[in-house]
């Protein structure tokens, strides 16, 4: 896979990235900047909102985009569950609204998984920036551990044989990965095409003092994000679920 390059290969799989989301208006059109510049030609994004401040008017005219609003709030294990239900591709990958991608990090998901022949892939050393604080660190998942990946793409096969619970308010990923359904996970080892945000409004909270979480120079994150860095000033990251 060549970074920047348009990948329109015959055949190539439809990926449908999710996208769950509660009153996160700020961050929405920055998500979807990044779904819209991806090199991966055939996919589709799902924007589940479930907020008190619908986000329907940020949605481009966009045959790509499907934004499905729900009356009440669910958890998001419910909210991914649903999006997986509506996905028309034969993959699926997480589209964290607050998140930062690059615009290769589709291709190179469906590369890794399809060249596996896994039925989920993902991450076990994920980048974190704090942009109040300026820092920035890795998570690292121990060795030996069971298998973990964060960041997920998986088959759309998987989720049938395998839904994610839908009675907590986080960690249902965790579960989707954990569980007893057989499945072969593959651990993708660049992992420069995602940046999680650390602030206020996370669901689940980062503790950053967990010995998982290891200090990342920060000029390395700032070079990865590039032009990017600017939205995510400290001002406007205030509290909000999604």
């Amino acid at each position: 896979m060549i970074e920047g390059s348009v990948i329109a290969v015959s055949g190539a799989p439809l990926v449908s990235c999710i996208m769950p989301t509660y009153n996160r208006r700020r961050f929405v059109p920055q998500a979807i900047r990044y779904f819209l510049r991806q090199t991966y030609a055939n996919r589709e994004l799902i924007v589940v909102d479930d907020g008190s401040d619908p986000v329907a008017d940020l949605m481009p005219q966009e045959l790509r985009i499907r934004y499905i609003r729900l009356s009440a709030k669910l958890t998001v294990g419910a909210k991914r569950n649903l999006a997986c239900q509506e996905a028309a591709g034969e993959l699926i990958l997480h589209w964290d609204d607050d998140d930062w991608s690059a615009d290769w990090r589709v291709a190179y998901q469906v590369a890794g998984l399809l060249e596996e022949g896994a039925d989920v892939c993902g991450l076990d050393r994920i980048l974190y920036y704090e942009p109040a604080s300026g820092e920035s660190w890795v998570y690292v998942y121990p060795e030996g551990r069971r298998p973990w990946v964060g960041v997920l793409c998986y088959t759309k096969d998987l989720w049938k044989r395998n839904p994610f619970p839908e009675d907590r308010p986080y960690g249902a990923d965790n579960t989707f990965v954990w569980n007893d359904c057989p499945k072969k996970i593959a651990r993708l080892a660049d992992n420069r095409f995602y940046v999680a945000m650390i602030h206020s409004g996370n669901v689940s909270p980062k503790w950053t003092t967990h010995p998982n979480f290891h200090p990342y120079p920060t000029e390395q994150v700032r070079a990865l994000l590039g032009a990017d860095i600017s939205f995510y000033a400290p001002a406007g990251l205030t509290r909000a679920d999604g």
